[in-house]
This record gives C-alpha cells, sequence and structure tokens, in this order.
C-alpha cells in the first residue's frame, strides 16, 4: 500500500471538448469557492437504454455528444471532495490532468460536516454533524495543517461537568468520589467509574491488555477473538453486556453513556470496535470557523485545479457503456436528465445513498454486491442547537465537555461565549449549547415533536433571531421540551433561547448521523471488496459507512485513500505521516 506507484493512465486520446466556466453559488459550502476552468461541454439529450448480451442496461452515447470524463465523482461530502482533490493535486509537469468532475445531489457541500452560523454568535457555528476531530486521526489532522485553517482544542469538561441519571443529580467528581447518592447499586469493581469507563473491564475479558498497542493490532484482536465459542463480531453487544456484566452495571451504561448501547441489535457488533479505542485516550481539536471549512478548503482546491462542481446533480442511474468510456450516468438537475460518460466513477455514499440509485444499476446484479450493503446500517441521529441571551450554565461551574442524563436530550456540549472568542465583540454574552444530542430511541422522540407535533399550534418554528436555513428549522414543541428537560439536567431556570436550530439525519439521501457494522459482518473483508464490488467494472466505493472508524470523518478519507491508491494508482502523499493507518 505504502510503495510508489505509477501515475494514473489518464494520457489515453480524447476527443476533444470546448471549455466553459462554472460558479457556484448555490448552498453555504459552495459560496466562495475560487473560478476554476470546466472540463465539460455541454451535454446532449438523454441517452437510452438498450439491453446488454448478458442482460443489463446498457447506456447508448447520446447524439450530439454526451460529457466525457476521466473519473466522475459522486457525493460532495468530504470522502467524494478530498478524492476529487486528490486526482488532481500534484499532476506532473508535461502531464494531461485528468478530467474529473463531482456532482452532488443536494445544494451544498459537505454532506455530514455541516457548520451553521447564527447571526447572535458569528464567532461560534453550531455543528449540525461532525464537530471535533481526534490525535488519532491523522489524515484530518493533515489536512488542517495543509490548508492552514485555524483550530482549537476542544474542551472535555472537567469533574463539574453533570450526571441526572434516575432524578438525581450529580458531578463527575461525585461519582468517582463513589458518592452513596448514584442511584445504582454497583458492584466494588465498577464503582467510581463514568458510565463511558464501565466497559474498561469487559474490554479486558474480551481482548486483554491493548496498552501500547496500534490500530491495527487491536482490530487484528478483535478478529480472532471468540467468546463462549463463537466469534466476537458474531456477538452484539447488547447481549454479550446481559451474559457478561451485572445488571446493575449495564443499566448505569445504558442510561450513563449518553449514547444509544442498548439499540438495534443489529448495530451493535459494530459498537465494540468504537468502544474499545487504544491507550492513550485521545485529544480533540475544533476547526474555529466550523468543521465544514475543511471540505469547503478542498472544494476551492479542487476547482482552482480545474475540477468542477455541479450541486443540485442527482445520479440516478449507472449504466455500462458499449465502446468509448466504460461507464454511462444518467445525471438529474430538477426535470432534466443527461448522461454524462466517465472512464471510472467514485461513489462517495453511504448505504442509504446507493439504495437510492435506480435498480436498473448494473451494480445491483451482483448478489454480493447486495450483501455487502446490508452488511452496514445507518444510526438515527437528531441534534438541537440553542443560544441564550447569556452563558446561564456558568455559575455552575461547567464551561465545556458533555453532559449526561437519561432524559431524551441525552447529551448536552457546551460551546462557549460569543465575546470570548478570537475576534470578537467582548460585550456580546451570548452564548451556544448542543442541547440534544440523541441516539436511537430518543432520537425518535425529538423526530415526533418535529413532525407530529402533540398540540395544535406548537409545530411552528421556533422564533429565532436571525435566519436558519430551511433544513434546519426547530418547532416550538421540542425548543420547549429541550428546555424544560436542561432545567432538569442543571437544576437551574433556564431563559428563553434566542435562537434554535434542529436536523435529523436519518432522513433521505443520509439515513443516518453514523454508521455501524452489523451483527456478523467481517468488516476486514467487507471494507476493500466495497472499494471495487464488480471486478470487471471501474465503480469504487468509499465513505465513513465502509470504514472502521465510523462516525468519523477520518474514516471516509481512510476509504477515498485506499481507492486512490490500490486502485486509481496514485502514490501515498508525502505530507501524510508514514505511520498513519487506514485501516484494513
Amino acid at each position: 500500500m505504502d510503495r510508489p506507484r505509477p501515475a494514473p493512465a489518464f494520457d489515453a486520446p480524447w476527443p476533444a471538448r470546448a471549455v466553459s466556466r462554472r460558479t457556484l453559488s448555490r448552498g453555504g459550502a459552495a459560496a466562495g469557492l475560487g473560478a476554476a476552468a470546466a472540463v465539460l461541454g455541454r451535454s446532449g439529450p438523454v441517452a437510452h437504454a438498450a439491453s446488454s448480451p448478458g442482460g443489463g442496461p446498457v447506456a447508448q452515447p447520446a447524439p450530439g455528444g454526451a460529457e466525457d470524463l476521466d473519473v466522475a465523482v459522486i457525493g460532495g461530502g468530504i470522502g467524494g471532495l478530498y478524492a476529487a482533490w486528490r486526482l488532481l493535486e500534484g499532476v506532473a509537469p508535461g502531464r494531461r490532468p485528468p478530467r474529473v468532475a463531482l456532482f452532488e445531489a443536494g445544494d451544498r457541500l459537505g454532506g455530514r460536516l455541516y457548520s451553521v452560523t447564527p447571526s447572535v454568535t458569528p464567532h461560534l457555528h453550531a455543528e449540525m454533524g461532525g464537530m471535533r476531530y481526534g490525535s488519532d486521526h491523522p489524515l484530518v489532522t493533515a489536512l488542517v495543517e495543509r490548508f492552514a485553517l485555524p483550530s482549537a482544542p476542544f474542551g472535555g469538561g472537567d469533574e463539574r461537568n453533570l450526571l441526572y441519571l434516575r432524578g438525581v443529580r450529580l458531578t463527575r467528581a461525585d461519582v468517582k468520589a463513589r458518592s452513596p447518592r448514584l442511584p445504582y447499586e454497583l458492584p466494588p469493581a465498577y464503582q467510581g467509574l463514568l458510565p463511558s469507563e464501565s466497559l474498561g473491564p469487559l474490554t479486558q475479558t474480551l481482548l486483554g491488555d491493548t496498552t501500547g498497542l496500534t490500530a491495527a493490532q487491536v482490530l487484528d484482536r478483535v478478529r480472532h477473538a471468540t467468546v463462549l465459542g463463537r466469534p466476537l463480531v458474531d456477538w452484539d453487544l447488547v447481549t454479550l453486556m446481559d451474559r457478561m456484566l451485572p445488571r446493575s452495571v449495564v443499566e448505569y451504561m445504558a442510561e450513563g453513556r449518553g449514547y444509544a448501547v442498548r439499540g438495534n441489535l443489529d448495530h451493535s457488533a459494530g459498537m465494540i470496535t468504537d468502544l474499545l479505542g487504544t491507550p492513550p485516550v485521545p485529544t480533540y481539536r475544533h476547526l474555529r470557523d466550523g468543521y465544514q471549512a475543511l471540505p469547503q478548503a478542498l472544494a476551492d482546491a479542487f476547482t482552482t485545479a480545474g475540477g468542477r462542481i455541479e450541486t443540485g446533480a442527482r445520479l440516478r442511474r449507472l449504466d455500462r457503456i458499449a465502446g468509448g468510456p466504460a461507464l454511462g450516468l444518467v445525471i438529474e438537475q430538477g426535470d432534466a436528465r443527461r448522461t454524462v460518460r466517465a472512464g471510472r466513477v467514485i461513489l462517495a455514499l453511504p448505504r442509504r445513498a446507493l439504495e437510492l440509485l435506480d435498480q436498473e444499476t448494473f451494480l445491483f446484479d451482483s448478489a454480493a454486491f447486495r450483501t455487502a450493503l446490508r452488511a452496514v446500517d445507518g444510526i438515527s441521529i437528531s441534534r438541537m442547537f440553542l443560544t441564550f441571551d447569556r452563558t446561564w450554565w456558568a455559575p455552575l461551574g461547567v464551561s465545556s465537555g458533555f453532559s449526561v442524563t437519561d432524559l431524551p436530550i441525552r447529551q448536552c456540549v457546551y460551546f462557549g461565549t460569543e465575546g470570548d472568542q478570537p475576534g470578537a465583540d467582548p460585550s456580546n454574552r451570548s452564548a451556544m449549547m448542543l442541547a440534544t444530542y440523541t441516539h436511537g430511541l430518543a432520537a425518535a422522540y425529538w423526530q415526533l415533536l418535529m413532525d407530529n407535533p402533540p398540540l395544535p399550534g406548537t409545530g411552528d418554528p421556533y422564533p429565532s433571531q436571525g435566519d436558519v436555513p430551511a433544513d434546519v428549522v426547530a418547532s416550538r414543541a421540542m425548543v420547549e421540551a429541550a428546555r424544560q428537560q436542561l432545567a432538569g439536567l442543571h437544576g437551574v431556570e433556564v431563559p428563553a433561547p434566542t435562537w434554535a436550530a434542529y436536523i435529523d439525519w436519518s432522513r433521505d439521501p443520509f439515513g443516518g448521523g453514523v454508521h455501524s457494522w452489523n451483527v456478523g459482518a467481517r468488516m476486514w473483508d467487507v471494507a476493500p471488496f466495497m472499494r471495487r464490488p464488480v471486478p470487471d467494472a471501474d465503480v469504487f466505493i468509499c465513505g465513513e459507512a465502509w470504514s472502521v472508524a465510523q462516525g468519523w470523518a477520518e474514516g471516509a478519507l481512510q476509504t477515498a485513500e485506499h481507492v486512490l491508491q490500490d486502485h486509481l494508482g496514485l502514490s501515498r502523499p508525502t505530507w501524510l505521516p508514514a505511520d498513519a493507518w487506514l485501516g484494513p
């Protein structure tokens, strides 16, 4: 994987194409992108499908000439933007750069990196998706440095952060001091441990001491571990916990971790690798201009290098082509459809977005592909951000990190005060909080308050100060419910928010905020398979869903880099640390 590879063979003769220009203006991520020379001509009529000798549809070249590309990238999340940028980054002098275009179905770039900035807190960003990256994420870290994006530590809180469980309010310090008020009768080995730490003894039982092991070595232990005569990956985490842990410990973790441990059983096996971790515990950082600044930087660099980005351009069908470029993409924009021809296609898409392709797409002819597609599943996640006219939680001594409860808000994260940020107006004391951070059934609670308000009129949008993007509007009912539950968690009166935004990542085309390997999935086999699921077709799949770093931008970058090195002939980037692991 690390050996130098030949440059991609993009120098074969192609029909000449007119050069035009396109400036992106739709969506926050597209705004301000550097102008780029477009390498595609105007499209012709939509191609008509014919039958191939094997019975599958074959897209015929459209009269008047369809657009010809070397590589088409589908999906404007960080994985797709990274792959597109890397294809044009550092093309050797004298070599023709490949013709690359990226197509994004939505009206913004960034995927699940989505930063919304309220007018009341212009230096605080509501991270509707990803909000931080770790010291164990070398690809993200290297890109942040390469693009010189301002970053800062992401505070993890301290002993004063709160737990409000079964109606009892404690601090982390209380738990670590083995407070008798903790409403669980824990065995001595678990007393003094936070809920997030309570899997430690089980980890030791399953894998032994992992201190000093690399991520690859830990995964190797997971791969070969057995429990009660069965491979570890054939167990769901809930059943393992029920069999191997005292009931009080299982309930303590399920109610106090803030994450959906006791969710869909099919999701639980993949959580094992996420929960194990390797010492030392990573430190975290965030981008001062919002996490979406990273995909924006990739998009800007890609277009500046000659690439083309189209938003509002949805891939409907992918077909084999007889002669010429090997693949035909039926792209839908509004009411119009056109065919784009490409030698290679990168689908930077999660499971649900792949399922939304027309079923005539030839990938679905493969039983192996259909099976692998079901190896992961999306986990429902929703978030609601609120701003307030003051930092009302400051008198409690909490200033950053997470506080946790068994109430439906599950977790809240303190994002700070506007006037304390670099370059901000010190007199602006407005504050921001991630007020609900929910998974599974807790996420469904907020979905109901958004989609099926319990009382007439309560489904009205919350009257925020300043604009709220249409896709993240919160209802009055959910904001009031969150306010009441925040009061319960903190034990103080909570003022009316000045601004609110809510997102439900289970909606199409995302199908979940994060993904998890399902029970029985051999991730070390499925992940490489999905990167090229049909051996005789130059179609490649990448994304967080197909990685062993699920739930993190790092996972999307790992799989994209694998595609680029293993299948498209790119060398490992010089700016990437030599010991950076890309997963299996």
